[in-house]
């Protein structure tokens, strides 16, 4: 408390606290007392490629307010008659477009990278080499390892060389019709026939099974592990940006082979705050929409699952044989057993051996 006079008035001040938090992806800094009405203007310090995301101001009562930046870019606020908390988040961010700004992109801290803005994006060169690589992800941080979904708004119109090149977890990837090529053969998305994506992935599969079953020839479809929807509905009509919908597919063929990986999941999917924890629990709720998807199919496919028999490394969990056989007892419990395939991107006999008598 200050006191002191103004003319012949007397007046007295009263600072308040302010406490500073963040995500630890940056650092929020102010004064550290303030007087009721002033201004407090803040300061931030980021790390590579993160930028301010949003920023909060609460009080002793639990009002919070959100900040907005002034033309400038700058955060302030007015000092409540009150003890505040100011709180900041940081994502990665920045410009990706073919003429600088043109495009912008963020990444939030459950994998997603959102890419918008007006026009082309810049092209990258190969990520395996040392030289510039998209700047979502390099080659010593390995990065993209962390992508697991992709929305790409509406405006933009090409997707650059090498743009997700090294996401080996990427299993979403949403394109609007305003994207007309794609990478390094500037591949034509536009066809003849006026198809949806949908339409063009069944068609395609119809003429191949044709062509196959002519010979003799079986044909599975491997499909994204989303591509059975949810269990909000005894019928799944969730069609996946890239043109998966499970019924047309799974008519198509003799076999439909989804590659539900538990850590491709984001948390709280299907309910599970860590899926990648859990493989049996979400084997049996994705097996449930999966299992509705088949029983509204018409002359379906076998189910042959894809099961996880690899660490995960995003989340440094390491898969043992109890993990191994509680995704195939979920399956079997959700009711769409027709098999099953392991997927281990070395092939380590050595791993096998340690499954062997799960799998038996």
């Amino acid at each position: 408390v200050f006191e002191g006079c103004d003319s012949d008035l007397e007046f007295t001040y009263y600072e308040y606290s302010i406490t500073y938090t963040d995500d630890g992806n940056g650092m929020v800094s102010g004064v550290a007392k303030a007087c009721d009405s002033d201004i407090v203007e803040l300061s931030f310090n980021t790390e590579n490629y993160y930028s301010v995301y949003e920023v909060t101001v609460t009080d002793k009562d639990k009002n919070v307010t959100t900040l907005t930046p002034d033309s400038e870019g700058k955060y302030s606020f007015e000092m409540p008659r009150s003890a505040v908390t100011v709180s900041a988040t940081f994502r990665k961010s920045g410009t990706c477009g073919k003429d600088g700004d043109n495009l912008t992109w963020t990444m939030d801290d459950q994998g997603t990278l959102t890419i918008s803005g007006t026009g082309a994006m810049a092209d990258w060169e190969n990520p395996y080499e040392p030289f510039n690589p998209a700047p979502w992800g390099n080659n010593n941080t390995h990065e993209t390892v962390k992508i697991k979904k992709v929305i790409i708004e509406d405006g933009v119109t090409t997707i650059g060389d090498f743009a997700f090149s090294k996401c080996v977890y990427l299993t979403n990837i949403s394109i609007p019709d305003s994207v007309t090529s794609i990478g390094v053969e500037d591949v034509d998305l536009k066809n003849s026939y006026g198809e949806t994506r949908a339409q063009a992935v069944t068609n395609f599969l119809r003429y191949a099974v044709e062509c196959l079953h002519a010979k003799g020839i079986y044909v599975s479809a491997d499909v994204f592990g989303e591509t059975s929807g949810d269990d909000s509905s005894s019928f799944s009509s969730f069609v996946s940006y890239y043109g998966q919908f499970w019924p047309a597919i799974s008519n198509a063929v003799d076999a439909i082979s989804s590659m539900p990986y538990p850590d491709h999941f984001a948390s709280y999917a299907y309910g599970i705050p860590e899926p990648w924890n859990e493989p049996g629990e979400l084997m049996y709720e994705w097996g449930r929409a999966t299992y509705h998807a088949q029983e509204n199919t018409y002359d379906k496919a076998k189910c042959r699952t894809w099961i996880m028999a690899q660490d995960s490394d995003p989340y440094e969990v390491y898969y043992d044989p109890f993990f191994i056989e509680a995704q195939i007892n979920g399956l079997k419990e959700a009711g769409v057993y027709d098999g099953y395939m392991t997927w281990n991107a070395a092939s380590s006999i050595n791993r096998y051996y340690s499954y062997a008598e799960v799998l038996n």
